[in-house]
């Protein structure tokens, strides 16, 4: 009686075992891969024909994006709620507002002239930009990848589909 006992024990002691692993082995499959591309949508709303400058710089996986608008109204810019606001240029820095919105975005208020960078704890592989309004939006585009010291500028324009930037 003994040998089935052990026999008994060994088959539930096995049985844990691999359910251990494959539970470990499903929670691997379930998280992200460190590998996987970072993709960001930004979007700005308007309503005239608007041109801004973006400037986006990385080193090391994080980076800065400045943002200047050009037009002659004050515009909502939806970026994602973990860039954080680091420097005003050419507004008081009160006119610059924030308000949280959903699906983890923060929406800005950027005056006419205002320029103002940000913060990037994650610099993302691709950047989407969306012009809800329809109305013409030129980006002139410059990016600084300060590891390589190499420089980039495109412009893009912006109307109805979003546009990839990078």
């Amino acid at each position: 009686m003994s040998q089935v006992r052990q026999h008994m024990f060994a088959l539930v002691v096995t049985a844990a075992v691999i359910s251990v692993f494959s539970f470990q082995s499903f929670r691997a499959s379930v998280q992200p891969s460190v590998l996987e591309p970072i993709r960001i949508e930004i979007g700005i709303e308007h309503e005239l024909p608007l041109s801004i400058s973006l400037s986006a710089s990385e080193l090391k996986g994080s980076g800065l994006i400045d943002i200047k608008q050009d037009g002659e109204e004050t515009i909502s810019v939806n970026l994602p709620s973990s860039w954080q606001r680091k420097e005003v240029r050419n507004v008081p820095l009160s006119e610059v507002t924030s308000e949280n919105t959903s699906f983890g975005f923060k929406r800005y208020q950027m005056p006419a002239g205002a320029s103002v960078t940000f913060t990037i704890p994650e610099y993302p592989d691709t950047m989407l930009i969306h012009n809800p309004s329809g109305i013409t939006m030129k980006v002139n585009l410059k990016i600084v990848d300060l590891q390589t010291n190499t420089v980039e500028t495109n412009v893009v324009l912006v109307q109805d589909s979003p546009a990839q930037l990078w």
